[in-house]
């Protein structure tokens, strides 16, 4: 009953605080339109006749203010340019698929329950290759200020798993899951395919991301074995793995209608950050002798990254 009520009162604090910001909103529009009456009014007592402008006119009132002489033909040409633009401009949301491969090693000591380097609890040194699948989705916005170039910002993540195969032994070892999501910016540059109406797209992009990749992993029966008499782990070689991962983006696309938006493209590697928060897998013992994974000696990089996507354009 007590969570119950504090519940409320929350929900009570959430709603008073919104209806505040709304209530601070509704104040500074009234301000800002008293000055924007107070500028007019200053106008119109030194002669000048303020104009509003219709925000559906707008590329074309700023063509005439901008290239008053240019003939009416070449206005008309540089309006439609403006109206494809902002046709393949937008918030964007999409998905697809994504294939890569994970490559992962231990060699050296570990580290028992006092931080004292011991002996591994492996019978020989751990060389992983791990293919992954992933799925994908991103969400972001993107803006064309002319047809053939724009840029764009946006989110993606990719979600995935697979099995961990051994190098020496050629057999499979465990499972894991992979997890990266990123934000990303891009420079886009199209071409039309067809040069009179300008519908359909054919392009390439390149931008960075910066992104957080999360890792875990589990032993099978043939992993259990790798390891010394006596030892076991509900973990490979992670319990759990957290870096910053740096991406270089680059691809092609093709844009049908304006709006239908398809990539083949791929995430590459630059560097990787360890944020100090990453747990190596934790052998024990009926002894309750303890053999933790030191990190400096937990290797782990990944491929570039293929990815097929789709994405529309609101």
């Amino acid at each position: 009953m007590l969570k119950f009520k504090y519940g409320l009162i929350y929900i009570a604090l959430i709603i008073g605080l919104q209806a505040t910001d709304y209530d601070n909103l509704e104040e500074e529009n009234q301000q800002l339109d008293e000055k924007i009456n107070h500028l007019k009014q200053q106008l119109t007592e030194k002669g000048v006749s303020p104009k509003e402008m219709d925000k559906d006119k707008f590329e074309e009132e700023y063509i005439n203010r901008s290239y008053p002489k240019i003939s009416s033909k070449k206005k008309e040409k540089l309006l439609k340019s403006f109206s494809i633009a902002d046709d393949k401009s937008g918030v964007f949301l999409g998905g697809g698929y994504a294939y890569g491969e994970l490559n992962l090693s231990y060699q050296g000591e570990m580290l028992d329950r006092y931080g004292t380097n011991t002996p591994s609890a492996f019978k020989n040194d751990i060389n992983i290759n791990a293919p992954v699948s992933m799925i994908s989705v991103k969400f972001g916005y993107q803006k064309y200020f002319v047809p053939y170039f724009g840029t764009r910002f946006y989110g993606d993540l990719l979600l995935g798993g697979g099995v961990l195969k051994e190098n020496a032994i050629k057999q499979h070892v465990g499972s894991f899951i992979y997890v990266l999501g990123a934000m990303n910016t891009d420079l886009l540059f199209d071409m039309p395919l067809d040069f009179k109406t300008k519908k359909h797209f054919l392009g390439v992009y390149a931008g960075f991301g910066i992104g957080l990749m999360l890792y875990q992993d589990k032993p099978n029966q043939n992993g259990r074995n790798l390891v010394m008499g006596g030892y076991s782990s509900p973990n490979f070689l992670w319990k759990s793995l957290i870096e910053v991962d740096y991406t270089f983006n680059v691809g092609v696309s093709l844009t049908l209608y304006r709006k239908h938006r398809l990539e083949i493209g791929t995430k590459l590697p630059i560097s990787y950050l360890r944020m100090g928060v990453e747990e190596g897998a934790l052998y024990q013992n009926k002894e309750d002798d303890e053999r933790l994974l030191i990190s400096a000696n937990n290797q782990f990089k990944r491929s570039s990254f293929l990815l097929v996507n789709y994405a529309f354009i609101f």
